[in-house]
């Protein structure tokens, strides 16, 4: 049996709060994400020296600034009153941070990631000399400009306060993002407070940052139809602002969102328009983060040189952006490749390059899939023994994480080693645990996945009514996703039992193997592990199959 090859079952990518910063990366943090999202890594900026100016009402300021620079405000109000400064940057990425009169942090927003407007409110309630913080975000070499003003009111009224309430809440929402995905329902809750008030005043730009964090926490908890459902919107809105570098990244993440639950033409037409813009505005952080993304559908739909081509590309800005999370995830991605061209040694040379890079800035997760793609290669050279160990230390680094999607895929890998080996009573044992899981996770194509390899295993052990009932069950999945060579090559599985062992009256097997080869696009064979062999999952090599 081929290794459901689970290479790409969790990019590892970033945190959310990393997402809306958008700095300069020396790598790529895992998403702890809302998202284990890719914001691809950041460096801290260094503070540089600055005076502190007054800033009076109503005037407009108008300033240079590069990244890493801050520039300090101070600002007079009297208990009560209340301050909105906005700030709209030119070329450049800001962020706005209030401290009290007793210098204490009160107010913090950035939520405009891709040199938007900002704005912060606040209602004093000591009176005194409050200072504002303008922080530009990312690297010395990207200057920019702004403008600042500041309005203060002599009382706040009901929009004002829920304009803070907003802030309030989509900043807290932010600030447990470091928490994981533990911290992921209270992220939601938060977020949806905000998204009440934000449709209720008409603050689209804050609607649009709401819903992406509610759709960031659906994906940190491996939700990923959950998490598109708020993508689309989000995205949606920031088109209608125009906000092109905010679309061009939520595209990148809806469309991975589809990726990972097999809709590989609609996330690879998405990925394309989030390719496109990131280019159009040269934002290479964004465009190396769709690269590495647009790997997993290439990859899914066993288009391999596509994977290499990209593959080439994405290697480049990470090797720029000195990013070596994304570098080793790209790698890992261009060994399977390389493996599905049944090129093993390149396979093998790119997945010990990718592991190396993984152990080096200690990303367990991407350990552990680079762990995963060597014990493929291994599995498609025969040497089981070898495969069997890279798989188990993949399995035992994603219990440690709780990635039940990632210890789903390396049980149904472990099955395949031992279904190889003959141990069919053992692979039936593993491929039930990973079934069990995708069905907690509702991860249906890969439930679909698991009862083929449930069928065939017990189609060896001649098992015939319990190899039925599972591709009966895999076939009544494919058809809901409209995966049509899968359900042609099920019902040509199903035919020639029903043929071999006379259940004609059932199977008409006849029309049946003509319906199914349509599907399939084949002719009708005798030799089932002919077409086995070309059945692929959605993010790796090859599906389980009779060998």
């Amino acid at each position: 049996m081929a290794p459901y090859c689970f290479i790409c079952s969790s990019w590892n990518i970033v945190d959310i709060s990393l997402l809306h910063c958008r700095k300069d990366p020396p790598m790529l943090k895992l998403i702890c994400l809302l998202p284990y999202v890719i914001c691809l890594g950041l460096t801290g900026f260094a503070q540089t020296k600055d005076e502190v100016r007054s800033l009076e009402p109503d005037q407009l300021v108008e300033r240079e600034i590069a990244g890493g620079q801050t520039h300090t405000y101070q600002i007079t109000l009297v208990a009560g009153r209340l301050m909105r400064v906005g700030v709209t940057p030119q070329g450049v990425n800001v962020s706005l941070t209030l401290n009290a009169p007793d210098g204490k942090q009160v107010a913090t927003v950035n939520f405009a990631r891709f040199a938007g407007p900002e704005s912060l409110s606040w209602e004093a309630a000591v009176g005194g000399d409050y200072r504002l913080v303008v922080s530009a975000l990312g690297s010395s070499a990207g200057a920019g400009a702004y403008q600042a003003r500041l309005e203060v009111k002599t009382a706040a009224s009901a929009q004002d306060r829920q304009q803070i309430t907003i802030e309030r809440l989509l900043t807290e929402a932010i600030q447990l993002n470091n928490q994981g995905a533990k911290a992921a329902p209270r992220i939601i809750e938060l977020a949806q407070q905000a998204l009440v008030l934000c449709r209720e005043s008409g603050d689209q730009a804050r609607e649009a940052y709401a819903l992406f964090l509610i759709g960031s926490a659906w994906y940190i908890q491996e939700r990923y139809e959950k998490a598109a459902e708020y993508y689309e919107p989000s995205t949606a809105l920031y088109r209608r602002l125009k906000y092109r570098g905010d679309e061009g990244f939520l595209l990148s993440f809806l469309g991975d969102s589809y990726s990972r639950v097999k809709q590989n033409e609609k996330a690879i037409e998405i990925l394309e328009q989030s390719l496109r813009i990131t280019r159009e505005i040269k934002d290479r952080v964004g465009e190396g983060i769709t690269l590495g993304f647009i790997l997993s559908p290439y990859t899914g739909m066993n288009r391999h040189n596509k994977v290499i081509e990209y593959g080439e590309q994405a290697l480049s800005v990470a090797r720029e952006l000195k990013n070596r999370v994304l570098e080793g995830n790209v790698l890992r991605l261009m060994a399977a490749a390389y493996t599905g061209l049944s090129r093993e040694e390149k396979a093998i040379e790119y997945g010990e390059q990718a592991l190396s890079v993984a152990r080096e800035v200690k990303n367990r997760r991407l350990e552990a899939d680079c762990l995963n793609s060597l014990g493929s290669s291994a599995y498609h050279l025969d040497d089981l023994e070898k495969a069997r160990d890279y798989f188990e230390q993949a399995l035992a680094i994603a219990r440690e994480l709780k990635s039940r999607v990632s210890e789903g895929g390396f049980l149904l890998n472990l099955g395949n080693v031992y279904s190889k080996l003959s141990r069919l009573e053992k692979s039936i044992e593993y491929f039930e645990q990973s079934l069990a899981i995708q069905r907690e996770m509702k991860s249906r194509p890969e439930q679909a996945l698991a009862l083929t390899c449930l069928a065939n295993a017990y189609k060896s052990l001649r098992d015939y009514d319990k190899a039925i009932t599972y591709l009966e069950q895999s076939l009544a999945i494919y058809r809901e996703f409209k995966a049509r060579s899968n359900e042609g090559l099920t019902l040509i599985s199903l035919g020639e039992i029903y043929d071999n062992f006379s259940r004609r009256r059932k199977a008409g097997t006849s029309s049946m193997l003509t319906c199914s080869c349509r599907c399939a696009g084949t002719t009708p064979v005798r030799d089932t592990t002919r077409w086995r062999s070309r059945t692929t999952n959605a993010r790796g090599l090859a599906t389980c199959s009779n060998s």
